[in-house]
């Protein structure tokens, strides 16, 4: 009776902490990142160095408003969507009832809501994404995190449904901000493109790296501290997308 179970768990050498829906690594008993995660974490950090190093260069070098914010941009877009992927892949796993139906669901949401984004933003959004490019991202920060609070409530009230109607509900709650997370990216490829085709490579190429990098990250915070810790650093990302996207506006 001199220590209770939180002191217990505190002193001891293995991570002996009960697993939950947040952190359900119920076979790690490393404490902090595993060892076998060690490589790809370092591999992360050196890619994610050279995205900032990039970027710092371009700040140095002088170039335009678009030339000098939207390398970041396209950085912070590819880190916030995987992120913010996985997030949803971990929470809908539980409420679907097989991980493989949750990663193939979530991530068909992703790319098909994604792709009507892109679709809209050069369409019937064309007008409005053009004048303010920063509120498709700032509606991503709002419906994420919106969709982190009611998910809980929502996946209780709705568990006993049927499967195809279960994977109805994670499809629709889910499309809206795929749709915003699809509108940005076209507008800023165009925006990029005018100032020539290498600022249009090294945007794919920082996304794309920083896609990689995101996703490593998102699995070390979730056996650290958990997943709802992923889902506010994605949400992070698409709020200093849209201060970047603010700033550039401004000096445009």
């Amino acid at each position: 009776g001199e220590q209770d179970f939180a002191a217990i768990i505190a002193s001891s050498e293995a991570d002996i902490s009960p697993a939950t829906d947040d952190r359900p690594y119920f076979f790690q008993f490393e404490r902090g990142i595993p060892t076998s995660l060690m490589p790809l974490v370092a591999l992360s950090i050196v890619l994610s160095a050279v995205a900032l190093s990039v970027v710092a260069f371009r700040l140095r070098r002088g170039a335009s408003a678009v030339g000098r914010g939207y390398p970041l941009l396209f950085a912070l877009l590819g880190f916030g969507f995987i992120a913010l992927e996985i997030y949803a892949i971990q929470q809908t796993r539980l409420f679907l009832g097989h991980p493989t139906l949750a990663v193939t669901l979530v991530i068909a949401t992703f790319l098909i809501g994604g792709g009507l984004g892109s679709g809209l933003s050069q369409a019937l959004a064309i007008d409005a994404i053009e004048r303010h490019p920063q509120r498709a991202t700032a509606a991503v920060v709002i419906l994420a995190v919106a969709w982190g609070l009611l998910w809980t409530p929502l996946s209780a009230a709705m568990i006993g449904q049927s499967a195809l109607a279960r994977g109805f509900i994670a499809v629709l709650s889910l499309l809206p901000l795929a749709l915003c997370m699809g509108l940005p990216f076209p507008q800023a490829l165009k925006r990029a493109g005018a100032d020539g085709g290498r600022d249009v490579a090294l945007a794919w190429s920082l996304n794309g790296l920083m896609t990689v990098a995101g996703s490593v990250a998102a699995v070390a915070l979730s056996i650290t501290v958990g997943f709802s810790v992923v889902l506010y650093f994605g949400a992070a990302a698409y709020l200093v997308a849209t201060l970047v996207l603010a700033l550039v506006g401004r000096e445009v």
